[in-house]
């Protein structure tokens, strides 16, 4: 199921639709990221989350989510797609505390947007 959440963002309706949704796996990917301790946590430890919050995220965007019905679903889903244009995904080469931001950014938009998605699909909450 990583692979499911490693997934780059822009896939066709037809594809996000098909890639599963783990809330399972989703949702220990963003309580680790958000576990993580700026004075405590390596560059490694930080970096090991990103692409895995990057995918998860994307994967989520890519739900098309019902939003138009629901003002705070809108709100969230265009907040996520202008992090994930306007926000470069940390690198080895990012400084560790924009990579930890960048991380506790993304586990929280991840988190919001899987609350709406587990709602909207009738599932159990993460």
């Amino acid at each position: 199921m990583v692979a499911s959440v490693t997934e780059e963002h822009g896939a066709t309706r037809d594809e996000a639709e098909a890639r599963p949704i783990d809330v399972e796996l989703i949702s220990t990917i963003t309580d680790k990221a958000l576990a993580l301790r700026l004075t405590t946590s390596t560059r490694d430890e930080i970096m090991r989350y990103v692409g895995e919050l990057h995918g998860s995220l994307s994967l989520l965007v890519d739900q098309e989510l019902k939003g138009r019905e629901d003002v705070v679903a809108l709100a969230q889903i265009s907040r996520a797609r202008i992090f994930l244009k306007s926000k470069e995904t940390p690198t080895q080469e990012t400084p560790p505390f924009s990579a930890f931001a960048w991380a506790r950014e993304a586990a929280s938009l991840t988190r919001r947007l899987l609350w709406i998605w587990t709602e909207q699909n009738g599932t159990e909450h993460p």
